[in-house]
């Protein structure tokens, strides 16, 4: 039944008050994140000469792609059953779950960090041509790191799909960008280049420490196992392993075109693009935090088979997502030269880049999280369909336009797949299934946004011209205006729910307890 005030069913409040204390703390984990992992681009961008950051970057992004083909989409499948299975109180197949998922997925890790290492020399001729030498060594260290940035990954998405979001925050958003931090910073700084790599992947090995204790001790406090669990590795495959495809695919298109520049455009073109799209990341603080606390709530919900409850926590989440994202990408179309000169001279052309996939993110955020939902209702097939065709879709124009356009052309590829993939799996998803984003909240931040970050800015440069002191006016004005129309709206937002991290109500016995995992 829907409470009058909000709107919202009882288990809507519910789910939607735990999601909204799972996001302010990824929040502040993200935070750190993305500032270590910004600081990182920047140390390397100003201590190499612009090919070697070129190499480097390049070298990086087909590590990260060896990583995802390790996976072979177990984080959205350990998240999807693990989450399911306490759902339905059927806590003797957590363990079997785990199992499912970790033998194929380090099997697989392995072998991709051997293929990796074994032709590290011929990767490195087609990828960072005039920089074979270089490119050889870079690839060779970083293979060896494969295994431990994919059971990383693994340990962290069963935590999550066992409820808690507390190894996430502490490892992946704090303890390893912050260490990767540290140990590029000294590397850098005694000017030990061939060392950059491993002080770059050593965090991973923390990671998957880390995680792996976590995750144990989150394992033994679901209790030991009553009743013989029932075989569970098919199950958990068939839903998996179009996503192991997608999530390939997926990483490829946000990765691989760094690659395609270097080899068809040269090094230093590579770190330009690598450096401006770095800035997406910032971008993407809130849309990690709120999606990362997003997923156990909407398997849940998904789980009981309740649409109303789908609805609310997509559509709200949607919304959040917009009012942290829509006005950093907005800025990011209007003034991205200025800001790419922290990464030194040489950088500032990327700035027509940076608009143009700015603007595409405006649209992926607007869709919010529609992967995570197909997924999660079981239809990773439909994923695997439109991720493919976004993926076609800009390696095609890749090909054909960097080597014309250079890194603008890389820009307009990336650009072409955020829009094609994410406006194809809305529509499919409300059609299908009857469900989508929009709605009041959605509307509202909308215009809001375009409102104080569009309008007012637009107007301040009219008004009182060109400059860095007119930039900084508009900016300034525009995040009064919004900071003002939100709290206008704060009801209508649920901000509330985002704000407070903990609240607590009585139990039966009059006692108070905590709602919610974090």
């Amino acid at each position: 039944m829907a409470d009058a005030a909000t709107g919202l069913s009882a288990e809507s409040q519910r789910s939607i008050g735990r999601l909204g204390r799972g996001s302010v703390a990824n929040f502040g984990g993200a935070i750190v994140s993305a500032v270590a992992n910004f600081g990182v681009a920047v140390l390397i961008t100003r201590a190499l000469p612009q090919t070697q950051a070129g190499v480097f970057f390049s070298v990086s992004s087909l590590f990260l792609l060896a990583v995802s083909v390790g996976q072979l989409g177990t984080p959205t499948g350990l998240v999807y059953f693990l989450s399911r299975a306490r759902t339905l109180s059927q806590p003797e197949l957590l363990r079997p779950y785990i199992r499912a998922a970790r033998i194929p997925a380090m099997t697989a890790a392995f072998l991709a960090g051997a293929v990796v290492v074994v032709a590290a020399p011929w990767i490195a001729a087609w990828s960072t041509p005039g920089h074979v030498d270089l490119g050889t060594t870079f690839l060779r260290v970083l293979g060896v790191f494969i295994p431990f940035a994919s059971l990383k990954t693994l340990n962290l998405s069963a935590s999550r799909g066992l409820g808690t979001m507390r190894p996430t925050v502490l490892v992946e958003q704090v303890v390893r960008p912050v260490l990767q931090l540290v140990l590029v910073a000294l590397v850098l700084a005694f000017h030990a280049t061939p060392l950059l790599p491993a002080a770059w992947a050593v965090s991973f090995v923390v990671g998957a420490a880390g995680g792996r204790v976590l995750l144990s001790r989150r394992i033994e406090a679901a209790g030991p196992v009553v009743h013989e669990p029932r075989p569970v590795m098919g199950e958990f495959w068939r839903f998996t392993w179009p996503r192991a495809i997608a999530n390939v695919a997926q990483t490829a298109m946000q990765r691989f075109d760094i690659v395609l520049v270097a080899a068809l455009a040269g090094a230093g073109p590579a770190a330009v693009y690598a450096a401006s799209t770095r800035f997406l990341v910032l971008g993407q603080l809130g849309n990690r935090a709120i999606l990362t606390a997003a997923q156990p709530r909407l398997a849940e919900a998904l789980a009981r088979g309740v649409r109303r409850d789908v609805l609310d926590i997509y559509g709200l989440s949607t919304a959040w997502l917009m009012v942290a994202t829509w006005p950093i990408y907005l800025l990011f179309a209007t003034v991205g030269a200025p800001l790419l000169s922290v990464f030194g001279s040489g950088y500032a052309e990327g700035a027509g880049l940076l608009a143009l996939l700015s603007l595409a993110m405006l649209v992926a955020t607007g869709c919010g999280m529609v992967d995570m939902v197909i997924n999660m209702a079981g239809r990773s097939s439909w994923n695997l369909g439109y991720v493919l065709l976004a993926a076609v879709t800009q390696f095609g124009l890749d090909v054909l336009l960097i080597p014309r356009l250079g890194v603008l052309g890389a820009a307009i590829g990336w650009a072409s797949s955020i829009v094609t993939q994410n406006v194809f799996a809305v529509t499919l998803l409300g059609i299908r299934r009857r469900i989508h984003p929009f709605g009041l909240a959605t509307g509202v931040v909308a215009g809001v946004a375009v409102l104080s970050f569009g309008v007012v800015p637009l107007v301040t440069r009219g008004l009182l011209g060109s400059g860095v002191a007119t930039t900084v006016t508009g900016a300034a004005l525009g995040s009064l205006a919004y900071g003002a129309l939100l709290w206008r709206f704060r009801h209508t937002l649920h901000l509330r729910s985002l704000l407070v991290i903990r609240r607590r109500r009585p139990t039966r016995s009059g006692s108070a307890t905590e709602t919610g995992e974090q």
